[in-house]
């Protein structure tokens, strides 16, 4: 019995040094958001667990490093106005806000007695205006394609369902620029239909069609 228990202990320091050495080599690779992604889950189970602390300095360098690269990106994205970007910008804002709530909800930390601080940011400014970029985007190239071609009117509709998504009050008639999209991009076939059984049947087969029916 005693055997089983010492083998369990070891194989969970085990589990918990491989994981702190796999964040550490995310690190080292430049994968910050899989260190962090580590880090996080495991100490989300069990914060106190001295096992999982060892996470903590890991957890604050990919969280750091993260946040240091997101914001690099941004800068270098917003001296563009492709819609791409625009989206790209506000999904980055969005990340770093929501990887900001994670660690959050984890504080305090500590390792080794030592707490450990993380510096927080106030994303909520941000978010709104490159929300609003984004929108502006979505809204402006739809409106556009929505001159061309039916191919065109099938980027429109797709762009006009992200707008609703994302911002749906931006425009009060989202939902009848997206119908409107849709019609125009669609294939639309007419047939005409002629009865002229009256002109082309006989006497006789006009009977057998009554006899069938």
């Amino acid at each position: 019995m005693i055997k089983n228990i010492t083998t369990a202990i070891v194989a969970l320091l085990l589990v918990s040094s491989c994981a702190s050495k796999k964040a550490e080599r995310s690190i080292d690779s430049g994968d910050y958001d899989k260190a962090f992604n580590i880090a996080i889950e495991k100490l989300n189970k069990d914060k106190y667990k001295k096992s999982n602390q060892k996470l903590v300095p890991s957890l604050k360098t990919a969280f750091e490093k993260a946040r240091e690269r997101d914001v690099k990106r941004i800068n270098a994205l917003k001296k563009s106005n492709k819609l791409e970007d625009l989206k790209r910008v506000y999904t980055l804002y969005v990340d770093m806000d929501v990887r900001q709530d994670e660690v959050i909800a984890l504080l305090p930390l500590s390792y080794k007695g030592k707490e450990y601080n993380f510096n927080t940011y106030d994303y909520t400014n941000n978010i709104a205006k490159s929300k609003l970029a984004y929108s502006k985007g979505l809204f402006s190239v739809a409106t556009n394609k929505m001159k061309g071609s039916k191919l065109d009117a099938r980027q429109a509709f797709k762009h006009f369902n992200d707008l609703e998504f994302i911002n749906p009050e931006y425009v009060a008639n989202i939902t009848d620029l997206i119908d409107k999209a849709k019609i125009k991009g669609s294939n639309m076939v007419l047939f005409k239909v002629n009865n002229k059984i009256s002109h082309a049947t006989t006497p006789d087969l006009i009977d057998e069609l009554k006899r069938v029916s």
